[in-house]
């Protein structure tokens, strides 16, 4: 059964001011239950076109090439089964309240699910779920926010970062990643050649590889009051990677190896830095 992740609540009536409250940017709507594939009515309380002006979408990706830079992408409940390119910088893309939005890659085969291409990117609220290669991906970006996520069942790593800087990873749920084994790219959290960032109030657990990995080139990160277990391999990992403060973490029930293990594994040098 899936857990819902920890959301942050956002009244309608806020919501209502954050559509009309700047002349810079908008706010797109999607929604699966909508009659037509886009609308430029909706109706908040019916979930149907025919009310306030705004633009909606019956599905995620077309709301992402639709949107200019800046715009913010407000999800209602339900299940979208798609993969997802964010391809335009500074969006915030977040479910609508409390409610149930999951992403998920199962029949048909999906994978990266959210496949970030842009720096300045906030996500909030969503699951992530049976993608067929990362949950979550990020590859030299900068200035992204992950928070109140759920990331499980993929064949590849959870949540991965490779290259780039700024990157905050928050108050998220990532297990049962890595469905490839040993095989599997990267882990649970990975951050591969990343300056500055945080990985904090997580829980990770029951991946087939490490739990949180910072590696090859990761450089002033923190990974702080998470909790980790049953992660196959060590809880969280330091391999080739310079100045990480590790404190404040909960770990118990490792399958083979270390709760935490530092180690250099590999030939990687420093002038590989991004």
């Amino acid at each position: 059964m899936i857990k819902k992740p920890l959301v942050v609540v956002i009244p309608l009536v806020l919501m209502v001011m954050v559509v009309y409250s700047t002349a810079f940017s908008k706010t797109l709507v999607i929604d699966h239950k909508i009659a037509s594939p886009s609308a430029n009515t909706y109706s908040f309380m019916k979930r149907t076109t025919g009310g306030e002006t705004m633009s909606v979408f019956r599905s995620v990706q077309p709301a992402v090439d639709a949107a200019a830079d800046g715009d913010t992408i407000v999800i209602r409940e339900g299940m979208y089964k798609e993969a997802v390119v964010i391809n335009k910088r500074g969006l915030t893309i977040m479910n609508f309240n409390d409610e149930e939005v999951i992403i998920d890659g199962n029949n048909p085969s999906l994978g990266p699910l959210v496949k970030i291409e842009k720096p300045d990117i906030t996500l909030t609220g969503l699951i992530i779920m049976h993608s067929s290669a990362f949950g979550i991906y990020s590859l030299n970006n900068s200035n992204i926010h992950i928070s109140h996520c759920e990331v499980s069942y993929s064949e590849d790593g959870g949540i991965v970062f490779v290259n780039g800087e700024n990157v905050i990873v928050e108050h998220c749920r990532v297990h049962h990643n890595n469905y490839k084994g040993l095989q599997a790219g990267h882990e649970g959290i990975t951050m591969r050649g990343v300056r500055n960032f945080e990985v904090r109030f997580c829980e990770v657990y029951d991946n087939n590889e490490e739990g949180i990995d910072a590696k090859y080139g990761a450089l002033y990160g923190k990974i702080h009051h998470n909790k980790l277990y049953r992660n196959n391999g060590p809880q969280i990992y330091v391999d080739v990677a310079t100045h990480i403060d590790i404190f404040n973490n909960i770990i118990f029930d490792a399958v083979s190896k270390a709760g935490i293990s530092v180690n250099i594994e590999s030939e990687w040098k420093p002038e590989e830095l991004p």
